[in-house]
């Protein structure tokens, strides 16, 4: 099957991302234990899903790479770092953010819907964090990360969750995110629900990190919107510190979703 031809527009552009991200602050890489507790959730997934790595021999593959945390920590681990981007931005901080830490990248700039014509090895472990949503044909987008995942690979598919309550609160604090963003594709368990993969098997799916006000913060000038990120800000530094704070989760609340799906082996 041809992905290219099937793919729909990206809600987003190589532009969008290269003003994204600029500005960041470098060294990034989230660790297991760090204060932020939605990075120290999606970590765990790794660490109860990904493949062993074996040092030398095992890969990792993000795609949307930028700037690289999750990244890093895995190739921390052992597993030999690969990253996709779009923006030129982008993979020029996963670049730097890499050397920073002293730790090896292959980079490739370009547009995961060109995977087919690419030539591209395949990888042990294959993860995004953060994509999906960007795109209206996400079951597509889905299966172009498992078409560079070996057989026996492990796919790992993050996105936030701005449905449920998240969903009124951030018409309140910010009503521009939902221009590139698809709640549809925020919705784990519609996953392959339409376009199942026949070669790919599902591990797991589930929401983390239980309410996370992190994502109503907002830098608009307007007084309400600059007070309910005020809170936001305070409450989610009060969460990061309250142990169990993140253990109840729900599509209804959780400020994160991810599913895990295994490439089958050929028969």
């Amino acid at each position: 099957m041809n992905w290219l031809s099937m793919s729909e527009p990206s809600l987003t552009d190589d532009e969008f991302w290269d003003d994204h991200w600029g500005g960041r602050n470098l060294p990034i890489e989230y660790s297991r234990k760090g204060r932020d507790r939605l990075h120290r959730a999606i970590l765990k997934v790794f660490d109860r899903h990904a493949p062993p790595s074996v040092p030398g021999e095992s890969s990792v593959m993000e795609i949307g790479g930028a700037p690289g945390g999750y990244l890093a920590a895995l190739a921390r681990s052992g597993y030999s770092a690969n990253a996709l981007d779009i923006s030129t931005k982008g993979c020029e901080m996963l670049q730097e953010n890499f050397d920073l830490l002293g730790l090896d990248i292959d980079i490739h700039q370009m547009d995961l819907r060109t995977v087919d014509g690419a030539n591209l090895p395949q990888y042990d472990l294959v993860f995004s964090l953060g994509v999906i949503e960007h795109f209206d044909d996400y079951d597509d987008i889905i299966a172009l990360h498992m078409k560079i995942a070996k057989p026996g690979g492990i796919i790992i598919i993050g996105a936030p969750n701005f449905n449920g309550l998240n969903r009124p609160l951030l018409r309140l604090t910010r009503p521009d995110i939902f221009e590139w963003h698809n709640l549809d594709a925020m919705r784990v368990h519609r996953w392959l629900e339409q376009t199942p993969v026949e070669e790919s098997e599902l591990v797991w799916r589930g929401y983390i990190g239980g309410f996370n006000p992190q994502i109503f913060l907002n830098a608009n000038r307007k007084f309400v919107p600059r007070v309910l990120s005020f809170v936001a800000d305070m409450s989610n530094r009060v969460m990061n510190r309250l142990p169990g704070t993140g253990i109840i989760n729900s599509r209804y609340w959780s400020g994160y979703g991810m599913a895990v799906y295994r490439k089958e082996l050929p028969k």
